[in-house]
């Protein structure tokens, strides 16, 4: 159940932020925010696009990692669906699994993600085209220019040092 604290000359605002919480009131309040949701849904007409955006986000709570998985429409910026697991849970048949719930029922033209290798089989079976997120390529492209680079920097540095030992022997 959820409980108010009552006060005196306090705005709507700062009365709402005076909300306590149980167990229970959480799950309670979550899911009528998401009926809440729906129907807006609903109501504005607003259509899957078949588009999706899929990732995971570490989270620790208590000392425990957990992993968080998100469905998205690209398109229409909603989240379809998104899930806590525990890390030790998580592997390539969770991924599929979450999807295939997520996606039930709906058009599924393309899935985007990060470069993590067990998707595109995934995507396959759920008949749909993988894209790679751009922000994931470059960043991945960028982090083997920085390893080029820093092997060429060190090579640089042991000639140089080369150079130096030569140059005091010839002295």
């Amino acid at each position: 159940m959820i409980r108010i604290l009552k006060s005196i000359n306090r705005s709507k605002c700062q009365q709402r932020n005076n909300v306590l919480f149980t167990d229970d009131s959480i799950d309670e309040l979550i899911e009528e925010i998401r009926k809440e949701q729906e129907l807006e849904i609903v109501k504005l007409n607003i259509k899957p696009s078949g588009h999706y955006g899929y990732d995971e986000q570490y989270i620790f709570i208590n000392g425990e990692l957990f992993m968080r998985m998100t469905i998205i429409d690209n398109k229409n910026n909603l989240v379809i669906n998104n899930e806590l697991i525990h890390k030790y849970d998580f592997n390539q048949d969770t991924i599929q699994d979450f999807l295939e719930r997520s996606l039930k029922d709906l058009e599924v033209t393309s899935i985007t993600t990060d470069g993590n290798n067990s998707y595109p089989c995934i995507i396959e079976v759920l008949g749909a085209i993988h894209h790679r997120c751009v922000f994931h390529i470059m960043k991945n492209l960028m982090d083997d220019i920085k390893k080029d680079i820093r092997t060429l920097e060190n090579r640089i540095e042991y000639i140089n040092s080369k150079k130096e030992e030569n140059k005091a022997r010839l002295e």
